[in-house]
């Protein structure tokens, strides 16, 4: 969504994908992204491109608030790192906040209460 418009005030992205290249390479399902997109990356398929976020940063103009947990291998962190870096590069309203001893889900109970809080802020702040 954070690529494709500008119709939100503030976007919150939890365990978010942001370029397929790299979540294939990084995580635990290579081979279904590989099927799904008919074959590995340096084949060329443009699907790889047409459907990576990555590759249309440059529409990022919505305030994101980037969370992960640091123990997700289906979205790895690297992704949410990506991300901010790439909001930071264009001086887009960003926050990073990442949970070492959390997978895909926040299932703590402290880690739990703070994600809420800090999506409770970002939109507060932005709605």
């Amino acid at each position: 969504m954070a690529v494709s418009t500008d119709r939100y005030k503030a976007i919150v992205s939890h365990g978010g994908l942001y370029d397929l290249k790299t979540q294939w390479t990084t995580s635990d399902v290579v081979y279904q992204r590989e099927r799904n997109l008919g074959g590995p990356p340096w084949e060329q398929i443009p699907l790889w491109r047409e459907q990576s976020p990555f590759y249309r940063s440059a529409q990022l103009r919505t305030p994101l608030l980037v969370t992960a947990g640091e123990r997700d291998f289906r979205v790895p962190v690297n992704n949410a790192i990506e991300t901010w870096t790439v909001l930071q590069r264009q001086d887009v309203p960003s926050r990073l906040v990442v949970f070492p001893d959390e997978t895909h889900w926040i299932l703590k109970g402290e880690n739990s209460r703070y994600f809420y809080q800090e999506i409770r802020d970002w939109l507060a702040k932005y709605l």
